[in-house]
């Protein structure tokens, strides 16, 4: 009777425990690499000015030549929206990790889009800087681990 009692309490702690509406997820890393967005795009040390939120680290990247801007990843379009100076916003889903592509001219795709990786998804200027940010389930993600550009010195 005794076990029983101790098996019951048991339950009813972990039944407790994980009802308290703390969610747990595991966060797993999906993500090997990011295409460079831009196809002749060098990466460039990002100002301490313009997009900024929960102290999220970002990448710039820019090109002399190129005009389109490419799907860094096999991915799914979340969300497009007006930014400042005229640009646009693009937010990419991709597994667990969203992607914030900042600055882009003008929008060659619309919201639910799937887009594999290289595919054009708008165009920029030669010389308009990209801002891009990642995100792993919210959590800000330095983007330079994982994107494949050149590196301006």
């Amino acid at each position: 009777m005794k076990n029983i009692s101790i098996s019951i309490y048991l339950l009813l702690f972990f039944f407790y425990g994980n009802s308290q509406g703390k969610r747990i997820k595991h966060v797993t890393d999906t993500l090997t690499s990011l295409a460079c967005p831009l196809q002749n795009g060098n990466m460039k040390s990002p100002s301490q000015e313009g997009y900024g939120y929960k102290g999220d680290v970002k990448m710039v990247v820019t090109s002399s030549t190129d005009t389109l801007l490419l799907s860094p990843v096999d991915g799914k379009i979340d969300l497009i929206s007006p930014g400042d100076g005229g640009k646009y916003e693009v937010v990419m889903h991709h597994n667990d990790y969203n992607i914030w592509l900042i600055g882009v001219g003008k929008v060659l795709v619309k919201k639910n889009d799937e887009l594999k990786k290289g595919q054009p998804l708008g165009i920029v200027k030669p010389g308009d800087e990209i801002e891009l940010l990642l995100f792993n389930d919210e959590e800000p993600v330095d983007p330079k681990k994982y994107l494949n550009c050149k590196t301006n010195k």
